[in-house]
């Protein structure tokens, strides 16, 4: 098979003009985006990953290492204090730092709390508070910039298109 000019050119302007626009996103949203503060944000989902300690009747306290799962995604690790009774966790309590969609801290209530003692695994419903810092969101005049780029990628392209067309036209004559 032969590679033919025409195909290079055609598939080199695309990935130009795609990875461009890639580039682009990229530099606004850092360059307009503003660190959003959160403040209790309440947390109310499910948690799960391995823990560190020993299970023994009476108070308990263990080193948790997992995510959170609900309205949003992140990463928790901390410590999980409750009352341990025939290998069951109750009366849990975690407090520790929170990453993902909040950097910060997290502090809440572990209830329906599985414990599996032979992998390390805990599983339970979380409910709590996040105090931290969001990613990057988007500022207002941002949001009026990433339009005015989406708005050029729209007319680029087949604009784009339309050189490509040219380029072949004129190999043709």
């Amino acid at each position: 098979m032969e590679i033919e000019r025409d195909l290079v050119v055609q598939v080199g302007i695309t990935v130009a003009v795609v990875a461009t626009f890639v580039l682009a996103l990229a530099v606004l949203s850092t360059a307009f985006g503003d660190e959003v503060t959160v403040d209790d944000r309440p947390l109310n989902g499910s948690i799960d990953g391995t823990y560190e300690g020993e299970i023994s009747d009476g108070a308990v306290s263990l080193a948790f290492d997992g995510s959170y799962s609900g309205d949003i995604e992140a990463n928790l690790d901390g410590t999980i204090e409750g009352t341990a009774e025939n290998g069951s966790l109750t009366d849990a309590t975690f407090e520790g730092d929170i990453s993902g969609a909040i950097d910060g801290n997290a502090t809440g209530t572990i209830t329906d709390v599985e414990l599996d003692q032979e992998s390390v695994k805990l599983d339970g419903q979380f409910e709590g508070t996040a105090t931290g810092t969001t990613a990057n969101d988007l500022s207002a005049q941002g949001g009026i910039l990433l339009l005015g780029l989406l708005g050029a990628f729209i007319v680029g392209m087949p604009a784009f298109g339309y050189l490509i067309q040219r380029l072949e036209s004129d190999d043709d004559e």
